[in-house]
């Protein structure tokens, strides 16, 4: 069967065609976009042991699947697909789909990847799935990306770091960059927050919107307590009307020198410095072990410390722009050798109150041991 009858409707001004599907149809029409293995990727790597546990309730014929797969497609390309036979009804033919003009999975690649798992080792196993297929305008694909966000940040558990990211992709893709040190410092914050060396491990929030329950503080936080570093950092903004590839090498070199060069080390020192504020935990969530080293009872990585210290690294990295390790190695100087104690640090404690930018700065002063 090469064509199949489908609905059209709008949901808030977004095109979408309803049908049910084959699972041998969908697996051959559609390919799912990995952050990373593609420019315009924004899904994570299938989870193993996710998808291989929806088999095998599948296999049991315990799981009845009636969630609708979301697919997204380029309107040009269902312009060539979709065919109108009346006022409600529509005809799509996926053979006339070319190579390159996949649909992208947007919700459902486990499902997908479940029946995937028995199907490569039956191919006469069938299942059919209902499906959504977006229309995306062609030149606004970071639309997608955004559904993909909304959809599983506000009903799915899981982390929305590489949506969020994407994000950012698109923008450079589609030359719709404000800010070049924005790119720099999300980049330099993933890669912390992915570091399991680093007491930043899934401590920043990218989404604070997310249900995810895992971190310490938000990404504009943490963005904002370290902009002046990318300020030294000279970061040329004129690299935003570059090639999607040049802007990309460009963000990634900067961000790794941010991330590994500068805020890594300068933290570990202040581990070393108040060791009884970080604490390593591990639990199971979505299916993935997480790690953190954050205690959510000490001041030192919320908003409060985070942009007390941060601040303070800023100041002395600024005081030599042309020397970033003097600045540094300044930094740690001050930590080892201020007066502060763990439990100055403790929530409730002697730094209650001080959440304002002049907050901050007396944190900063007391940690240099200046009690003015």
């Amino acid at each position: 069967m090469n064509s199949y009858r489908c609905l059209e409707y709008k949901q808030m001004e977004q095109e979408c065609y309803i049908l049910v599907l084959p699972f041998s149809v969908i697996n051959r029409v559609s390919e799912i976009l990995i952050y990373g293995e593609s420019k315009y990727g924004y899904q994570r790597a299938l989870n193993t042991k996710h998808f291989k546990k929806i088999a095998n309730s599948i296999k049991k014929k315990e799981l009845i699947s009636p969630a609708t797969i979301i697919l997204g497609a380029n309107k040009s390309t269902l312009d060539k697909i979709i065919e109108k036979e009346d006022e409600e009804n529509y005809t799509i033919n996926f053979e006339s789909l070319s190579t390159d003009e996949k649909l992208r999975v947007i919700d459902g690649q486990h499902r997908l990847a479940g029946v995937r798992e028995i199907y490569s080792k039956d191919p006469t196993f069938e299942y059919n799935f209902s499906v959504a297929i977006l229309a995306i305008e062609d030149d606004k694909r970071s639309v997608e990306v955004e559904i993909f966000r909304d959809i599983n940040s506000k009903a799915k558990p899981i982390k929305s770091d590489l949506p969020i990211l994407a994000l950012y992709n698109y923008e450079l893709i589609e030359k719709n960059v404000t800010d070049i040190r924005k790119h720099v410092c999300i980049n330099a914050a993933y890669k912390l927050n992915n570091d399991e060396n680093s007491v930043w491990m899934n401590a920043i929030k990218l989404d604070i919107n997310s249900a995810d329950s895992v971190g310490i503080v938000g990404f504009k936080t943490f963005y904002e307590s370290i902009t002046k570093i990318c300020d030294v950092l000279v970061i040329d903004e004129t690299i935003k009307n570059e090639s999607f590839e040049q802007a990309s090498e460009y963000i990634e070199k900067y961000a790794d020198k941010l991330a590994n060069e500068i805020l890594k080390p300068c933290w570990e020192t202040v581990k070393k410095k108040w060791s009884d504020c970080f604490s390593k935990n591990s639990a199971y969530y979505n299916y993935e072990e997480v790690i953190t080293e954050y205690d959510k009872k000490y001041y030192i990585q919320k908003t409060m410390g985070c942009k007390s210290i941060n601040g303070l690294l800023s100041d002395e990295i600024a005081k030599n722009p042309d020397m970033i390790e003097k600045g540094m190695d300044s930094f740690e100087n001050i930590i080892n050798e201020s007066k502060l104690t763990c439990s100055d640090w403790e929530s409730g404690g002697k730094f209650a109150g001080l959440s304002s930018e002049a907050g901050f700065k007396q944190i900063r002063n007391l940690i240099k041991n200046d009690e003015k």
